[in-house]
């Protein structure tokens, strides 16, 4: 499904690591504005898809997402909020900044102790990078 907002938007990603709170990734849009379409698209997706697992195996945890909608002052129609309504970017202008932010995200997970070695970590472009491939989208490798 992430897969298709990638190609519906001729996106290519060089590098990304979800987290249980944010994602990091290198997005390189085709055109100009669409990088706030992509994380809009990504973030309704997603928030579907999370709401919908805690629904069947993890109810506690929509009390979390409850609080949230509280939290970050939304609408009270909203049920749940689970991303932060905003997103930070920066433009990447050498490759000296583009190899550090992929070693950052592919770092990530051990920054955040969901892991205990990049390698480890499923939720990751490191694989792309390591020669296998990741299991959830296109990476275009350096």
């Amino acid at each position: 499904m992430f897969e298709k907002i990638r190609e519906s938007h001729r996106a290519m990603i060089f590098a990304y690591a979800l987290m249980p709170n944010h994602i990091h990734a290198i997005i390189k849009t085709a055109k100009k504005g669409d990088l706030s379409t992509i994380v809009k698209s990504w973030k309704a997706l997603s928030a579907f898809l999370i709401v919908d697992y805690c629904g069947k195996n993890h109810p506690e945890w929509l009390e979390i997402f409850r609080g949230s909608v509280r939290e970050f002052k939304r609408s009270p129609q909203m049920t749940y909020q689970i991303w932060q309504p905003r997103f930070d970017e920066f433009a990447i202008r050498t490759e000296k900044q583009f190899l550090t932010k992929i070693n950052y995200i592919h770092g990530n997970p051990l920054k955040h102790r969901v892991a205990k070695s990049i390698d480890d970590y499923p939720f990751s472009s490191v694989h792309d990078y390591l020669g296998a491939k990741n299991r959830y989208l296109t990476v275009e490798h350096v």
